[in-house]
């Protein structure tokens, strides 16, 4: 899963970087929301006693504020997003280009192991949270399908194509998008 976003949002904002994550899975409904934020909340410490929803609210606002700021600029300027909706934030930039990495789950599994050298175990665990997250989240914050092929200008099986290879084809993708900018057509 990428990290810019939420490591440059952090260090815009000040905030601790599990506090930009718990913005970053999108609105939890009713009740729910509040309590699975904190959570996932550093520890205050024993001498707060109580906890107020209005500065959490400040401070979701300021995160999405500081991701929204870094999209922007890297729209602009160009750059490499991961995950956190760009298919659909960027859906009107002619020259981004939206690809989508895919793979069967017990492949992406064995490429998860030996990259972060953890056990099966672990690594199908990371994959289903990570999974869920990533589709979760863009469903929350957007209202889209994530996985919805129409969201995307390339798809590669990073399984079944070498890693390397991927990045050349996604290298000379980007670098048609940019000598022949269209914006995406609408969903």
């Amino acid at each position: 899963m990428g990290r810019d976003i939420p490591e440059m949002a952090a260090r815009r904002s000040g905030e601790p970087l599990e506090a930009v994550d718990a913005v970053a899975e999108g609105p939890h409904p009713g009740a729910n929301r509040l309590t699975a934020r904190l959570a996932r909340a550093p520890i205050i410490g024993a001498a707060a006693t109580r906890v107020s929803a209005e500065p959490l609210e400040a401070t979701e606002r300021r995160l999405r504020s500081c991701i929204e700021a870094f999209l922007a600029d890297a729209a602009t300027r160009g750059g490499v997003l991961l995950g956190h909706g760009g298919m659909v934030v960027l859906r009107s930039v002619p020259r981004a280009l939206h690809v989508l990495l895919r793979g069967p789950q017990q492949e992406r599994v064995g490429q998860a192991m030996a990259l972060h050298h953890v056990e099966r175990s672990v690594a199908e665990k990371r994959q289903q949270v990570e999974d869920r997250a990533r589709v979760g989240y863009v469903r929350r914050a957007y209202g889209a399908d994530g996985l919805d092929p129409c969201w995307y200008h390339l798809i590669l099986d990073s399984t079944a194509v070498d890693i390397d290879d991927c990045v050349e084809q996604i290298v000379a993708a980007a670098r048609a998008r940019v000598r022949h900018p269209r914006p995406s057509p609408p969903i």
